[in-house]
């Protein structure tokens, strides 16, 4: 009843009717912060600057449930791309407290377009929080920011897989999954070039869990780039080629048994071993 009363006693725009709903953010009673969520769309048009950062603002406050009502809240007072809430939200992103950050990089969803380039750059940083809860929640953040199969996140992501830090090559392979699926043949090439990689520790993460994640059992293109790594003159390369292979075929694949027979007939004798 209250709220279809905000209309009548409140104009939209005004500041003062804001900040009393905004408050209600805040409000212990889960019911209250959900009724406050409604009606900001009754004090506030979407794009208004004030509404907009009153709501960013609870990204910051101590309450674990205000932080969380607030990407239901920014939809309701902004439409994706939104210059102004972006920026609202993305400094908040470097915030020093980390349940800050994981607060805006959940709300980075109401105001980023699926497939803008710019949010996925900024969860491809977020991967390499120093905070696990950070990191994970950007890898899933990443899956409703970007395309399905979105080739540019696939990439973002990829790139962390050479990270010094296990953990955060860790996060890298989640957003992959999460991105690319299985059998996404961008996302193995992607990983198959990091068997190139000179850090011995990438390589193996990249044939020994993130192939393994991404490929089925006897999907073409895993083995055909794998076999072609084969030939690599790097004798550690192809050690990896060899350890993705074993996870990106079927026992008795008769295509990488003729592969590996020529293997055995070649003049280079390092091959044949």
């Amino acid at each position: 009843c209250v709220i279809k009363t905000l209309p009548i006693v409140a104009d939209k725009g005004l500041e003062h009717a804001i900040d009393e709903v905004a408050l209600r953010l805040e409000h212990d009673f889960a019911p209250t912060r959900r009724a406050a969520i409604k009606a900001l769309a009754l004090v506030a048009d979407k794009g208004d600057r004030y509404a907009i950062a009153a709501v960013a603002r609870r990204l910051e406050h101590q309450k674990t449930d205000t932080r969380v009502a607030v990407p239901a809240a920014l939809a309701q007072v902004t439409d994706q791309d939104d210059e102004f809430a972006i920026e609202e939200v993305c400094r908040r992103l470097e915030h020093e407290r980390p349940e800050t950050r994981v607060a805006a990089t959940n709300s980075l969803v109401p105001v980023f377009v699926r497939g803008d380039e710019r949010g996925i750059d900024h969860l491809g940083m977020l991967l390499e929080d120093d905070d696990p809860l950070v990191r994970f929640t950007a890898a899933e953040v990443m899956a409703m920011v970007a395309q399905e199969r979105d080739q540019y996140g696939v990439t973002v992501a990829a790139r962390r897989l050479e990270n010094d830090s296990l953990d955060i090559r860790k996060a890298a392979l989640y957003c992959l999954t999460l991105v690319a699926g299985r059998d996404d043949e961008h996302a193995v090439n992607e990983v198959t070039a990091r068997f190139l990689h000179a850090n011995a520790e990438v390589r193996y993460f990249a044939a020994a869990k993130a192939l393994k994640q991404l490929v089925e059992r006897g999907f073409k293109h895993g083995v055909a780039c794998c076999i072609k790594i084969l030939y690599h003159q790097n004798r550690e390369v192809r050690t990896t080629a060899i350890k993705g292979l074993s996870y990106a075929v079927e026992k008795g694949n008769e295509e990488t048994i003729l592969e590996v027979g020529k293997m055995l007939k070649h003049e280079d004798a390092s091959l044949r071993e």
